[in-house]
């Protein structure tokens, strides 16, 4: 009689998957520049749209119109908590505290060493990682330790190594060494807080968006703070 009840409880519990959908909520999203990625409760990592570079992280490569999928598709069973998109890359943090990423690879904003693009997520660092960001062609990092890293097209700065590196590294390389907590990527300028709750920026500037009171082309290629006076 027991068995039955069971049997009879699991096989309503298929019926209202299959009419009303996985029940797993969202808990974490990105956009990229023409796909979108989203984490589930039980830690699944979703993507969908635009897939030339391999962005979606599926395997595949879609070079025929329209170029990716427009329906979810997961990508990693669980253990995913945090996810980044570029332009045409994708980056995302496990459980364990290890840092993936996917897509286009020009500038080396994946961070593996090359400059080629891959369609399946590739482990970056293995551990120790607690927050992404991926701007346009640049990606950054923060390790448990509050250092800053940085990884990818460097041309206005956004790095913040000084370099200017119009073939981008390849290789993340340490930018500050502790106390960061927070960090954002844009087109061609990154923004992080420190634990003092003081705002810094390095990259592009011509429309102000590093906030040092200038509209400039002059790019700052190391860190600098913004200002945060009220008008």
């Amino acid at each position: 009689m027991m068995k039955s009840y069971f049997k009879l409880l699991g096989l309503v519990v298929v019926l209202l998957q299959a009419f009303t959908g996985d029940a797993q909520p969202v808990t974490k999203i990105a956009a990229g520049n023409w796909h979108s990625l989203f984490v589930k409760s039980d830690g699944s990592l979703w993507a969908m749209g635009n897939n030339q570079e391999g962005q979606l992280g599926d395997g595949s490569y879609s070079l025929v119109f329209p170029y990716g999928t427009n329906r979810a598709e997961q990508i990693v069973a669980s253990n995913v908590t945090s996810v980044a998109a570029g332009a045409y890359h994708s980056i995302f943090l496990k459980s364990d505290g290890s840092l993936w990423a996917m897509g286009k690879n020009g500038f080396g904003q994946l961070g593996d060493g090359t400059t080629s693009n891959t369609n399946r997520p590739e482990q970056i660092v293995a551990s120790n990682i607690t927050a992404v960001a991926a701007g346009s062609e640049h990606s950054l990092f923060i390790k448990s330790d509050g250092s800053l890293w940085s990884m990818g097209y460097d041309q206005s700065g956004q790095l913040g190594d000084g370099s200017y590196n119009v073939s981008g590294t390849n290789r993340a390389e340490q930018i500050v060494a502790s106390n960061v907590v927070a960090i954002a990527a844009g087109h061609q300028h990154s923004l992080f807080l420190k634990s003092d709750g003081s705002l810094w920026g390095m990259g592009f500037n011509y429309w102000g968006q590093l906030g040092d009171g200038t509209y400039s082309l002059c790019r700052r290629g190391l860190p600098q703070p913004v200002s945060q006076e009220q008008r």
